[in-house]
C-alpha cells in the first residue's frame, strides 16, 4: 500500500523537480499515522532521486561521495538533510 501511495504520488512530484535543491522544498503529510512505513518509504525514495540525479550528471558533490570501490553513496549530511525537511 505504501509504495503504491509513493509511487502515485512522491515519484510524479519528484520528476518534476529541475535539481536535489527542489526536492528539499517538497513538503508531505504522514497518512499512517505513527506506523513509520510511510516516512520510511519516502525517505527511501528520496534518497534513491537524488542519489540517481547526482550519480548522472556528475554534479553536486556536495550530496556524492565515492568511496574506494568507485561506488557513489549520500553524504550523511544530505541524509540528514532528507530526514528534517
Amino acid at each position: 500500500i505504501v509504495e503504491g501511495i509513493l509511487t502515485r504520488t512522491l515519484k510524479p512530484l519528484l520528476k518534476e523537480c529541475k535539481g536535489v535543491e527542489d526536492i528539499f522544498k517538497l513538503r508531505g503529510v504522514d497518512p499512517a499515522c505513527g506506523s513509520g512505513s510511510f516516512l520510511l518509504g519516502a525517505y527511501q525514495m528520496i534518497h534513491d532521486h537524488i542519489l540517481e540525479a547526482c550519480s548522472a550528471s556528475k554534479k553536486n558533490e556536495h550530496y556524492v561521495e565515492y568511496d574506494d570501490s568507485g561506488a557513489v553513496r549520500l553524504k550523511f549530511k544530505a541524509k540528514r538533510r532528507i530526514l528534517e525537511e
